[in-house]
């Protein structure tokens, strides 16, 4: 069954189409505000989202460039009765399937819903078109933006709260930019300490726990060997680019690539 997300301040609005869209045959989640709805969005991504433009604390265009930025391309279509050409460029250029205005009737809806499914289907049979690929990039880039700021944090994050506090994302918004590098949080957590340590290995006399908050040796040595050291287990590659050609952690290869650039930009 697709799954559909209404969002609008507009209770009667939201009753009257969440009713039209159940009588069609599918399930309804609805919001009254900006950021509910980018938390149902989190929580359990739609297969199609409509959005009014002016809600009470995040407009929905920042509620789609919030959701590209997260890497979640689901087709999202503003509503509004307050149209203005600034603001229908600005939805299409984030993406948006389409600007729709107010009063939509609710054979309207149900067209634009049923389109959004086709457009959504259509983007996944197509992973190589532009579109598609710019999404990807750009939720890849975030995620190893994430990844590297871990170098500078001034301690070692051991925890998805404390990685969300060095980057200041939501423990939930870190899950999905993991999400679109193919690895779980914890998955990348644990990689982005070990590049922490790496990197601060390359400065004389360092050793792994200097940069590893573990809290035993047991806890050290699970994450060491998660590096992959051919020489000794309790120690790391002493470069970058030997820790990156040995590690097991990432596979697919925009990820690395975008991590490769973001270290490149730490270094200017």
């Amino acid at each position: 069954m697709s799954c559909v997300l209404l969002v609008d301040e507009d209770t009667r609005t939201l009753e009257s189409w969440r009713l039209a869209l159940c009588r069609e045959g599918f399930d309804v989640l609805t919001a009254g505000y900006g950021r509910r709805g980018l938390a149902r969005a989190r929580a359990r991504t739609p297969d199609v989202i409509l959005a009014e433009l002016r809600l009470p604390d995040i407009s929905g265009l920042e509620l789609l460039c919030r959701l590209r930025e997260e890497g979640l391309a689901v087709p999202f279509f503003i509503v509004t009765a307050w149209s203005t050409i600034r603001s229908a460029v600005e939805a299409m250029r984030l993406g948006a399937v389409d600007y729709l205005e107010k009063p939509l009737l609710e054979n309207d809806l149900i067209h634009a819903v049923r389109r959004g499914l086709v457009a959504g289907a259509q983007r996944r049979s197509e992973p190589g078109s532009a579109e598609a690929g710019s999404l990807e990039a750009h939720a890849a880039a975030r995620w190893a933006s994430a990844v590297v700021a871990v170098i500078d944090a001034p301690c070692d994050p051991k925890t998805l709260a404390g990685w969300g506090r060095a980057v200041h994302a939501s423990a939930g918004t870190l899950k999905n930019w993991c999400r679109t590098a193919g690895l779980s949080g914890k998955r990348s957590l644990d990689f982005a300490r070990l590049l922490r340590a790496v990197v601060h290995g390359e400065s004389e006399g360092w050793r792994p726990q200097d940069s590893l908050n573990a809290a035993d040796t047991r806890t050290l040595r699970r994450l060491l060997l998660l590096g992959r050291s051919a020489r000794n287990p309790l120690t790391l590659p002493e470069h970058v680019d030997d820790f990156l050609g040995a590690q097991g952690f990432i596979e697919d290869p925009r990820a690395l690539f975008e991590l490769r650039r973001a270290l490149q930009a730490r270094h200017g």
